[in-house]
């Protein structure tokens, strides 16, 4: 495949896909978000055909669980995650799995395990192709 620079393919993905993606430019990459689920579907970096997503698992809907009951069921849905996006061909970006801050308003206090995880693409309909997954599951994660 032929390189492309953040522009062209920024350019290339907004006639491409529909209007539930917002495509844009930021530093070098292309920032992909998909309205519908209000969230960051990938960054895209056309200088070595990289796709890289973060994945997560948060329990704002269990208040049954806390403490390590809560970290042992975030790390086994991560986990999970992990393996479906291995199948696709991605791979973990790094060994360690970081606690980070809830992206959801009301869930200040529920830890969030997020992976990074990157897969390379042959093509921009093969990206196409991986962002259109990518929504669906993050349509279905709702």
């Amino acid at each position: 495949m032929m390189t492309r620079s953040a522009e062209q393919l920024a350019e290339a993905l907004e006639k491409a896909l529909d209007t539930t993606f917002d495509v844009s430019v930021v530093d070098g990459a292309v920032s992909v978000d998909y309205v519908q689920a209000r969230r960051r579907l990938a960054e895209v970096r056309p200088e070595s055909s990289a796709l890289r997503v973060a994945l997560g698992a948060e329990f704002a809907d269990r208040p049954e669980l806390d403490g390590e009951a809560l970290k042992a069921a975030g790390k086994e849905e991560l986990d999970e995650e992990i393996a479906a996006f291995r199948e696709r061909g991605y791979r973990v970006d790094e060994a360690e799995q970081k606690p980070a801050a809830s992206t959801e308003p009301e869930s200040e206090e529920t830890p969030v395990y997020v992976q990074m995880m990157t897969r390379s693409y042959a093509s921009v309909d093969e990206l196409i192709e991986e962002l259109g997954w990518l929504a669906e599951r993050a349509q279905s994660k709702r």
